[in-house]
């Protein structure tokens, strides 16, 4: 299958009035009513409305719900109409409102809130404080406490409405229909990026108070666009490199209605063909193989020496390196789930301990089996285990559980390996497969053998102070002295020298069956690991490139395009589409990616794309934007912390902080990242994501994993 491609320019138009509701200017939510049609605002899906015996009517509220704190969030109360209903293990018994008190738990933006305690769950009240909240799009779950059978016995909430009262109102900036009202002595700023050849264009309203548009851009003093009159119309050029993010800020001394404000100008886009019908016959073999917890600066193939991937380097050689590839998230549950997926950690749910991934969004498997592709999967990390949802569209999913109790936790590959090419060689090769492999040798603890520690500690240190040095990373990981840091450091590279063995026997284990000249093999990392690069150890909590810049390197059927090094910006995201289009089925609609290759091995240009990551590890939701060269960190509201800003090309250990200097790609990325999450796939209702049994919650805690 070739795809051709053919690049050309063509004209854009960004209507600013389609941004108004992530720059924090939206109308406040007032209500919300879950049994009625408000129920779309919750994020990520749900089951039928819930009518309890009193006559309420409501939705089981697991999931998060969206509402709009408008420009200026004040503190207000949260009142909630609730009821309670049984436990689906109890389904015989009667929904009923029980009579002990109830304890419910609010959270704002992944931080926790308040707790209220109540006989009567018809009726809670809770105060959010401003302090929690950001300007626009602010995201609100409500839960029981964790843990204790006192708890599961209360039964499920059933949220009927919500009501978010506020003392103090402001006048609001708002849209109607193709206008801009502005009250007066207020402004709004639309953040975007430039086109080429960009210009600016909008009229006043006869009656209205003249309006001042500004251009806001990093290094350069604002500069004044127009000062439009009642009844004029401007046009005016933006005299600004393309794809530079830019602000575009109308304020008015009185009220004032802009019509129709946009920015135009002339895009850079790369067009192609979709697969031709009889190319379906010759669909290849897809192998996914994800390494857990591998950051790509410790790869031979991608600089490091002395290298501890040598296997892994003659693979890359063969196949195409992706240099910039971005995780959508610092942890195996929400970056996984986004490789399946095609989907934002937003859209797709599995985002915190407790979630499993949306139950009615389509998954790579799901698609290729329905293409007819045999389907499995072989895993050793509980976080893509069943009970969470990943083994949906699997004809088979097998989970090699971990042992606590011993050494290194995680069955090694060389045993995941080995059931792979059983299965493999046990099918009856009729149709192509999908199969998806991921191992975890490299996530602590690292306990690597005694061969590969001594390429990286020698002499190599009793196998008893590893062990001791292990318990104090889990127990105490801020008492852990830089040495200490630096032989962990060693252990890291030791078990990626010891998976390195292991894969380049796989490799020529397929190679010897011949799969190396009919399968698309895609090798990559869910995400990467810390050694005090910013002052923390192991990953989830933060967003530093350590974290998140993974590995990503795809060999094409008998080595078409090998050799390729890849500079441009590429995502996790990026790998659903990207497979489809190798497996000649359609696209999915409602996924941020794109197609970052063709089978031919042809790259097509990245355009003015960029990369979202965040984490909620520990519900306190942190996001990122990568716009090269360019990374902006945000903060949960209520953070002591402010935004940060690095230049990855001159700074790639984001050693140095440049927020003070660059306020208008902080406001750019805080919009991005409010449009990014509100960009969730409608949900069906008719697969919810199941609630995650105790059971699994307890092993979870038993490996380590501090869920509350």
């Amino acid at each position: 299958m070739v795809l051709a491609a053919c690049a050309s320019d063509h004209p854009t138009r960004v209507d600013l009035l389609t941004l108004l509701p992530f720059t924090g200017h939206g109308a406040p939510t007032e209500a919300i009513d879950l049994g009625g049609p408000d129920r779309r605002l919750l994020l990520r899906g749900w089951g039928d409305v819930v009518t309890l015996a009193d006559g309420t009517r409501g939705s089981a509220f697991a999931d998060p719900v969206a509402y709009d704190a408008g420009a200026t969030p004040v503190d207000l109360v949260l009142a909630v109409t609730a009821g309670l209903r049984a436990e689906p293990a109890a389904p015989a018994r009667p929904q009923r409102r029980l009579p002990q008190p109830v304890s419910l738990v609010v959270e704002v933006n992944g931080v926790r809130c308040r707790r209220a305690r109540t006989t009567d769950p018809g009726s809670l009240q809770f105060v959010v404080p401003a302090a929690l909240q950001r300007p626009g799009r602010n995201v609100l779950t409500l839960r029981r406490p964790g843990g204790g059978p006192r708890y599961a016995a209360q039964g499920s909430p059933v949220v009927g409405r919500l009501e978010l009262r506020r003392k103090a109102k402001a006048p609001q900036v708002e849209a109607v229909g193709n206008r801009l009202v502005l009250p007066g002595a207020t402004g709004i700023t639309f953040y975007l990026r430039a086109p080429a050849k960009a210009r600016l264009e909008f009229a006043v309203e006869p009656g209205s108070a003249p309006v001042r548009a500004t251009l806001l851009a990093d290094d350069t003093a604002p500069g004044t666009l127009a000062t439009a009159v009642a009844g004029s119309r401007s046009e005016v050029a933006l005299s600004v490199p393309v794809g530079r993010p830019i602000g575009i800020r109308f304020e008015s001394d009185d009220r004032a209605v802009v019509i129709a404000p946009a920015v135009l100008g002339r895009e850079r886009t790369t067009h192609r063909p979709g697969p031709a019908p009889a190319e379906a016959a010759k669909r290849p073999n897809v192998l996914l193989y994800v390494l857990d917890t591998l950051r790509a600066d410790r790869l031979g193939c991608y600089g490091y020496t002395p290298t501890p991937s040598p296997h892994l380097d003659r693979f890359a050689a063969d196949g195409i390196l992706f240099r910039d590839a971005t995780a959508q998230a610092p942890w195996t549950r929400p970056s996984v789930a986004s490789i399946l997926t095609g989907q934002l950690p937003a859209a797709h749910g599995a985002v915190t301990l407790r979630d499993g991934l949306r139950g009615d969004i389509p998954t790579l498997a799901e698609r290729f089996r329905a293409a007819g592709y045999e389907t499995a999967g072989f895993v050793t990390n509980i976080n893509v285990a069943a009970p969470f949802g990943f083994d949906r569209g699997f004809d088979r999913y097998d989970y090699l559980p971990e042992a606590p109790a011993t050494p290194g936790v995680h069955v090694p590959a060389s045993q995941m390996h080995a059931a792979a090419l059983v299965w493999l060689d046990g099918r009856a090769a009729t149709r192509p497969f999908l199969l998806y492999l991921h191992a975890t040798d490299t996530h602590s603890p690292y306990w690597p053998n005694a061969a590969s520690l001594r390429r990286f500690l020698d002499p190599p240190p009793p196998a008893a102070e590893i062990e001791a040095l292990e318990q104090r990373l889990a127990r105490a990981p801020d008492r852990l002295s830089t040495e200490e840091v630096r032989t962990l450091s060693a252990l890291y590279l030791a078990e990626i020298a010891q998976w390195d063995e292991a894969f380049g026997r796989l490799w020529e284990a397929l190679r010897a069956r011949g799969a190396d000249a009919d399968t698309v093999v895609v090798f990559t990392a869910d995400h990467g690991e810390e050694f005090r690069d910013h002052g923390g150890l192991e990953h989830g909590h933060t967003l530093y490139q350590e974290q998140v810049h993974v590995p990503l390197v795809i060999r094409l059927p008998g080595g078409r395009g090998g050799g390729q090094v890849v500079d441009g910006l590429v995502r996790s995201v990026d790998l659903f589409p990207t497979l489809l289009a190798m497996g000649a089925l359609p696209p999915e609609a409602f996924v941020p990616g794109r197609a970052i290759l063709s089978s031919s091995g042809a790259v097509p240009d990245a355009g003015m794309e960029d990369a979202i990551a965040s984490t909620q590890f520990t519900r306190r939701q942190v996001e990122a934007i990568v716009i090269p060269p360019w990374k902006i960190i945000v903060p949960p509201p209520g953070s002591p912390r402010a935004a940060e800003v690095y230049d990855l090309a001159r700074d790639p250990a984001e050693s140095r902080d440049l927020s003070a200097e660059h306020p208008v790609l902080i406001g750019y990325a805080r919009q991005r990242l409010a449009a990014a999450d509100a960009l969730v796939p409608p949900a069906s209702g008719a697969h919810p994501a199941a609630p995650v049994a105790p059971d699994v919650l307890e092993r979870l805690r038993q490996l380590g994993y501090a869920v509350d």
